[in-house]
């Protein structure tokens, strides 16, 4: 029992430590080491197969059509991300000494965020650039992906796996379920002649192309098993193939194209920390931003995926 008393309360110690910016999250973790107790807690993937649901939401459907593996539903699976403690950063302001308020940056465990088709998309352009550069040596998100390279260079993109679920749903070779309105409501299954007529909305629920900030339907599920019957793991894509090497001309595009993909990751960032717009050069300069962007980003991406300096001021229009 003491010993059990004295490692919560080192635990509590190292997390009060990190909550006031004290201590960094890796420090903390190196120190919780040593002592042999656990911070972050993390799930057991044998508890969460995605395969025996039923029914996938919207995000775990476009991520199977996209990578075509269990591993990739279940990180859009809320049920699992809920149970993950992960480091999160968060800023505040105390009375100083000197009468100014002096800002405080901290970190707290809290479960992850739900998975977004915009989160989806970021993680898509990490495991291009693994594919691309298999020397790198970022973590895949998704488990297997970066020892299948055939996997990772046949993954059609976000929107294309959305444009082929829109297709097939406004076909009649699938079907949807949702709950009709922005509350309340039943259970409906979604006509396919509405299909070409919806869009989604910021929150990934779906509106009238007319009326996009009118949600017309919520909480949208599809049957599991239709989804792997229409898009099965041996049938990674058809649109997309093994191409040969590239000539230098091609690998000057596949250059850019990957420049352009660091400024696209670094974008999302920049519009969380400056809601009210970007400060100019005047207002904070190029060093303070880069360092303040780079930080959010290292506490939600994999080590090694932050993009560079150029990438954070070409993204800000600074370049």
């Amino acid at each position: 029992m003491q010993a059990d008393s004295t490692s919560d309360e080192n635990r509590e110690h190292l997390l009060e430590e990190v909550y006031h910016g004290r201590m960094k999250p890796k420090d903390a973790e190196v120190e919780a080491a040593r002592l042999q107790i656990n911070l972050k807690t993390f799930p057991d993937p044998a508890q969460f197969d995605p395969m025996s649901l039923p029914t996938w939401t919207l995000v775990m459907a476009v991520a199977w059509i996209s990578w075509r593996t269990p591993a990739a539903v279940r990180e859009c699976w809320n049920d699992y991300r809920g149970k993950f403690a992960d480091w999160s950063q968060h800023d505040w302001k105390i009375p100083s000494e000197t009468g100014e308020p002096e800002l405080i940056k901290g970190w707290a465990l809290a479960p992850r965020n739900r998975m977004t088709l915009e989160g989806l998309a970021i993680r898509h352009v990490i495991t291009d650039q693994l594919y691309a550069n298999p020397q790198n040596p970022t973590t895949a998100w998704f488990s297997g992906l970066s020892q299948d390279s055939e996997m990772l260079e046949k993954s059609p993109s976000i929107e294309a796996a959305l444009e082929q679920l829109w297709q097939r749903l406004a076909g009649e070779a699938l079907t949807a379920t949702a709950l009709k309105g922005s509350s309340g409501g039943r259970p409906v299954q979604i006509p396919s002649h509405e299909w070409p007529y919806l869009d989604r909305t910021i929150d990934d629920q779906l509106c009238l192309k007319e009326t996009p900030l009118e949600v017309e339907y919520r909480d949208v599920t599809f049957r599991s098993a239709d989804l792997c019957r229409i898009w099965p793991t041996d049938q990674v894509s058809a649109a997309v193939g093994i191409s040969p090497s590239p000539s230098p001309p091609a690998q000057a595009k596949q250059k850019r194209n990957r420049r352009s993909q660091q400024q696209e990751i670094v974008k999302p960032f920049l519009t969380e920390r400056f809601r009210d717009g970007i400060p100019s050069v005047a207002e904070m300069t190029d060093g303070i931003l880069v360092k303040v962007i780079s930080a959010d980003m290292e506490a939600k991406l994999p080590k090694g995926a932050v993009p560079k300096r150029d990438s954070i001021l070409r993204a800000a229009g600074r370049r």
